[in-house]
Parts: C-alpha cells; sequence; structure tokens
C-alpha cells in the first residue's frame, strides 16, 4: 500500500509542474510591463520638466512685469506728488505775498494778520464811500443849478444888489457891469467840471482796484478751496472749546 501511495504522489507532483516555455511566457510578459512602466515614468518625468521650464518662464515674466508695473506706478505716484508739492508751495508763496502787501496798508490794524473778513468790508466801505460821494455830487449839482436858474430869472436890479459885494465893488471900479450869470457862479461851474473830472478818475480808477482785488480774493479763495479739498489734513482741527466751570 506504501508503494501505491508513493506511486500516486510521484504522478500527482509531476501532473503540477509548469513546461518551461510557460515560465519564458512570464518573463517576457513582466519584462515588457516594466519597459512600459518605464516609459511612462519618463514621458511623465518630461512632462515634469517642461512644465517646471515653462513655469519658471512665467514666474520670470510676471516678476519682470510687476517689477515694471510697480516702477511705474512709483513713478507715476513721484510726479503727482511733486507737481501738487510744487504747486503747493507757489500757493504758498503768493498767500504770503498777498498777506504782506496786506499788511503794508494803512487800513490793515497794527499787530494784526490781514483776515478775509477784514478786507471785505474794507471793500464794501470803500463801495459805500463811493455811492455816498456819489449822492453828495448829485446833490451839489442840484444845488448849483438852482442857484444859477434863480439868478437867471431874477431883474437886472436884484442881480446887481444881490450879487456878491467884493465881486460888484471890483466890477464898479473897472466900469464894467455882470452880464448873464455872476463872477462867482462861473467860478463855482469851472470847480464843479474840475472837481468832477477829477472824481470821475478816482472812480474809474477805483472801480479798476476794486474789480481786480474782488477778482484775486476770489481767485484765491477757490484755489484754498480747493487745496483743502484735495488736503484736508493741512488745516489742523479747532481745539475744543473750554469749559469755563472746569476751569472753577
Amino acid at each position: 500500500m506504501d508503494g501505491d501511495h508513493s506511486a500516486s504522489n510521484a504522478t500527482r507532483v509531476s501532473g503540477n509542474k509548469r513546461k518551461f516555455g510557460d515560465h519564458e511566457h512570464d518573463v517576457s510578459v513582466s519584462k515588457k510591463s516594466c519597459t512600459e512602466c518605464v516609459a511612462i515614468v519618463s514621458s511623465t518625468i518630461e512632462s515634469l520638466v517642461v512644465f517646471k521650464d515653462e513655469l519658471a518662464s512665467i514666474r520670470t515674466l510676471l516678476s519682470g512685469s510687476f517689477d515694471k508695473l510697480k516702477d511705474e506706478l512709483a513713478s507715476l505716484f513721484f510726479d503727482s506728488f511733486q507737481s501738487v508739492k510744487d504747486e503747493l508751495a507757489s500757493c504758498q508763496n503768493e498767500l504770503d505775498k498777498w498777506k504782506s502787501a496786506f499788511k503794508k496798508e494803512s487800513f490793515v490794524p497794527a499787530r494784526k494778520s490781514p483776515e478775509p473778513q477784514h478786507v471785505i468790508d474794507y471793500i464794501q466801505t470803500l463801495r459805500s464811500s463811493d455811492k455816498y460821494l456819489k449822492e453828495e455830487l448829485e446833490i451839489a449839482q442840484m444845488k448849483l443849478a438852482i442857484r444859477d436858474l434863480k439868478a437867471q430869472l431874477k431883474p437886472e436890479s436884484e442881480k446887481l444888489t444881490d450879487g456878491d459885494t467884493e465881486v460888484h465893488d471890483e466890477q464898479q471900479q473897472q466900469g464894467s457891469t455882470p452880464s448873464g450869470p455872476s463872477r462867482n457862479v462861473a467860478y463855482l461851474e469851472e470847480e464843479l467840471r474840475a472837481a468832477n473830472a477829477r472824481i470821475a478818475e478816482l472812480n474809474e480808477y477805483q472801480e479798476v482796484e476794486l474789480k481786480e482785488m474782488v477778482k484775486q480774493l476770489e481767485y484765491y479763495r477757490n484755489l484754498g478751496k480747493l487745496i483743502l479739498d484735495k488736503f484736508p489734513d493741512l488745516v489742523p482741527p479747532q481745539p475744543a472749546p473750554e469749559d469755563n466751570n472746569d476751569q472753577r
């Protein structure tokens, strides 16, 4: 029985053995799979290298564009800031010039800065004075016209008796009689014409000066408003009012 069992085992073992051709087939399949894996890995590595190079190129391009943009922004900001700074310095010099000019004028109180409201009040005073002078001039002209008309309507005898005594005596000494308006009226008319001419010149000059001054004040007021709108930090905030109760 042992011999039969051994024979059967030998037959079973010999039946399970693979042939040599099957081993060669498995080895060739394994080699082919390894070759394909190596090719895939190599292709992947090449793709990664190409991607890395492209990424480096894009990074270099972006870095150059960023640096260029940063330089352009810095240059633009510097130019704008310098332009605003120069304009502000020019405005400050102009304001200092006007402030110095106002300080030299007599209408500005001593030891006081020429406030805009004070200048505006002075201009309004000049306008009121000009209006008052015009009204006084019209009244004087009307009075002289009425006096001249009364003198012309009087008879010759009354003209002689009501005339100026000194002028009448001088005319009597020269042997001449007045004809038409008396000499004092003619003298007053001449003086009035001269005064009118002088007042007209002064009014014209004053109107030109006032218009120019108002124009300049309006310009600098708008300029100051524009500067304050652009740079609100230039004017410090006003201090809080002190409480009298706290002081006590």
